[in-house]
Formats: C-alpha cells, sequence, structure tokens
C-alpha cells in the first residue's frame, strides 16, 4: 500500500467546505432545515394559501361544497421563503452590519 503526502490544511478546508455545501443544498432542496450549533440555522418560513374562495361566491368557481372538499383534502398551497436564524452566540457580533435581516 503507497503512502499519500498529507493534504495541506487550504486543501483540507476547501473539502469540508464543499462537503458542507453539498450537505446544505441536498437538504433544503428535499424542504429540511439544518441547525449549526453555536452558528445558526438555514430554514424555511412557509406561508400558506388557502383554496380561493372569491370565485364560488359570485358563481364562477367552484361550490361551496367543492370549496370545503378542497380545504378538508388540504388542498393548500406553500411558498417556502429560504431563511437564516443566527446562533444568539454570534448575534451581538452582527449589530455592525447593515442590512444583516
Amino acid at each position: 500500500m503507497g503512502h499519500q503526502k498529507p493534504l495541506e490544511a487550504k486543501a483540507q478546508m476547501l473539502i469540508v467546505w464543499r462537503g458542507l455545501v453539498t450537505y446544505l443544498d441536498q437538504q433544503l432542496r428535499a424542504g429540511r432545515s439544518v441547525n449549526i450549533r453555536g452558528f445558526g440555522a438555514f430554514t424555511f418560513d412557509v406561508a400558506t394559501e388557502l383554496p380561493k374562495i372569491a370565485n364560488s361566491v359570485f358563481g364562477k368557481g367552484p361550490c361551496m361544497k367543492d370549496l370545503d372538499q378542497a380545504r378538508a383534502e388540504r388542498k393548500h398551497i406553500h411558498h417556502l421563503k429560504p431563511r437564516f436564524v443566527i446562533d444568539d452566540s454570534l448575534q451581538t457580533l452582527t449589530i455592525r452590519y447593515h442590512n444583516k435581516e
């Protein structure tokens, strides 16, 4: 078995960073949040849109029975907005940066 020369610190750090970014990408694309203790959480704000009732009131859309059935079946539309929630231990360091929210 041959011996390989150890990677330099910079190369090791790039491998770790790429691994973290790949993991974050996979988890977020799957709709899952990632919490890094002492750093923060990559998560989502969820806005839920209920089935529309405006058209039903004016007779242009499904009847109220259909609307009630749609709500019962949870035919909601969810809009996900990515969000980073900084850990409390780092929050005080961000005071000096504008537009951090």
